[in-house]
């Protein structure tokens, strides 16, 4: 039995963790504020595959309508130019006015019923699975020493995941869940601003 509260943990891995209604709301009207409204902005969502993560992305498109869906396994960004030109042709047109975007794009990890990071019981689901899986994956490749670097055609974005995480890590340091997952969530800030 954990000797702290859930909640607890969850700030203590993640301090600036907040609920996403309050995520969003802020960000509505931060968006608003700056002239990048529903209906003026096209929404870019960057979140993982991972169903946990649709009720985020939910709340978001009830409020901007359908997102024009740019993550990939572990919510990296890999959509590149091609991916961003695409999202440029779906854009509202304000004539007079750039077309604009909203970009949120972020990690995910889970956390079970015993306060372990990393891992959830899903609906329908009678035992805790990974979460984010793709990360907790790359990380057990860390753990026993064999990340395979190279691209693998048949598993492309586990691939790049590899690749793109692996030049952020430190050389000989494998990161626990809770420092992979905020890596991750700076490499997507990285990728975004690149």
């Amino acid at each position: 039995m954990p000797t702290r509260t859930l909640p607890r943990q969850v700030r203590d891995g993640f301090p600036e963790a907040r609920p996403a209604g309050e995520v969003v709301a802020d960000l509505v009207g931060t968006c608003r504020g700056a002239g990048f409204g529903p209906g003026h902005a096209l929404l870019l969502a960057g979140t993982c595959r991972d169903e946990v993560c649709l009720p985020f992305v939910g709340r978001l498109e009830a409020v901007w309508g359908p997102a024009f869906h740019v993550g990939s396994l572990g919510g990296l960004l890999m959509l590149g130019r091609s991916g961003l030109a695409a999202a440029a042709h779906h854009a509202p047109e304000d004539p007079g006015q750039p077309q604009r975007f909203v970009v949120v794009a972020c990690a995910h990890v889970g956390m079970d019923a015993s306060g372990t990071f990393g891992y959830l019981r899903r609906e329908h689901q009678t035992v805790s699975s990974w979460a984010c899986g793709a990360l907790m994956a790359f990380r057990d490749e860390l753990v026993v020493g064999r990340l395979a670097l190279g691209f693998v055609p048949a598993d492309p974005e586990m691939s790049l995941l590899r690749q793109r995480i692996s030049s952020a890590l430190h050389y000989g340091k494998v990161p626990d869940v809770v420092e992979l997952t905020q890596l991750v969530a700076d490499v997507i800030a990285d990728d975004l601003d690149a």
